[in-house]
């Protein structure tokens, strides 16, 4: 969108914002402990050896090949591989083969002394397996490995950070058929609050209740609220009010409609109304918001 400030400058302002409406009440982090990558001069059998975090191999070049818990396991290159604690794995290295190995804690916000499992222990090896793109691999490397030479107090913190986004992507590209009870958690929450928003987008102009959105939902009112509370932390009505005014300030943002207009739109009875449920949510009036954008 372009704008014009005055006679003093002309500029294009593009902004990405967060897709989802709705924010999950993570637990879990990840973090970092190591990385390194292995090229094979000749052919070697690494000896069996327990793991006590998580593992991380990512093939580059040549077929990997290894024992997890006694089964036999090869992964192409492009391929991604999760070894949990707790594990028993040997490697069987052959020549020009090369590999990235990430080693990483998943810890409670809570208690950063109790590790937690992504898996359910009843998943094959093979089902730990996921594609990745090469180019953000390598991306993801070079940075873990710019930010490892860093010697100050932030380092670990942005380590940690370059870790997690990568590896709720990879959490993403697993089947839910094989995650702990925690991440299937997770998926639910996913799903909820998906189609939820359904429900939101397709009636945003209306003056809806509890019961309606219960019924679009086929769940009791009890069950929406206890879920609502549980994983957004607001009521339904909250939620939906939070999600209008959302839309409400993407409108302000990005369009020329007026506040009248838009107030119309988002199906309040009056702009005072408007107004002063924008401010509840906001902190400010809308046309105080669009001065600020």
């Amino acid at each position: 969108m372009y704008f014009t400030l005055g006679k003093i400058m002309d500029y294009i302002k593009t902004k990405f914002k967060n897709n989802s409406s709705f924010q999950h009440k993570l637990t879990v982090k990840p973090r970092f402990i190591d990385f390194h990558h292995i090229k094979v001069i000749k052919d070697y059998e690494y000896p069996i050896h327990r793991h006590n975090s998580y593992e991380l191999i990512y093939v580059v070049d040549g077929l990997y090949r290894c024992r997890i818990n006694e089964r036999e396991l090869y992964v192409e290159p492009g391929f991604c591989f999760f070894i949990k604690p707790g594990d028993w794995h040997a490697d069987s290295f052959r020549k020009g083969q090369f590999h990235y190995v990430l080693h990483f804690e998943l810890l409670s916000y809570f208690n950063t002394n109790t590790s937690l499992s992504i898996f359910n222990n009843l998943e094959l090896p093979e089902e730990r397996v996921t594609s990745c793109n090469s180019d953000e691999m390598k991306i993801f490397f070079e940075n873990l490995e710019n930010e490892s030479t860093v010697q100050d107090s932030y380092s670990s913190l942005i380590l940690d950070s370059v870790l997690e986004s990568f590896m709720w992507k990879e959490v993403r590209k697993l089947s839910p058929k094989i995650l702990s009870k925690y991440f299937i958690k997770f998926n639910e929450q996913y799903s909820f609050n998906e189609e939820l928003l359904k429900v939101f987008e397709q009636n945003f102009a209306k003056n809806i209740d509890i019961a309606f959105i219960a019924s679009k939902m086929n769940v009791s009112r009890r069950t929406l609220s206890t879920r609502c509370q549980e994983f957004l932390g607001k009521s339904p009505i909250e939620a939906y009010g939070n999600f209008r005014i959302n839309k409400a300030c993407e409108m302000l943002e990005t369009s020329k409609k007026t506040i009248q207009e838009i107030s119309d739109y988002l199906g309040f009875s009056s702009q005072f109304n408007f107004s002063r449920t924008f401010k509840k949510f906001v902190g400010c009036p809308p046309s105080a918001y669009s001065s600020k954008t």
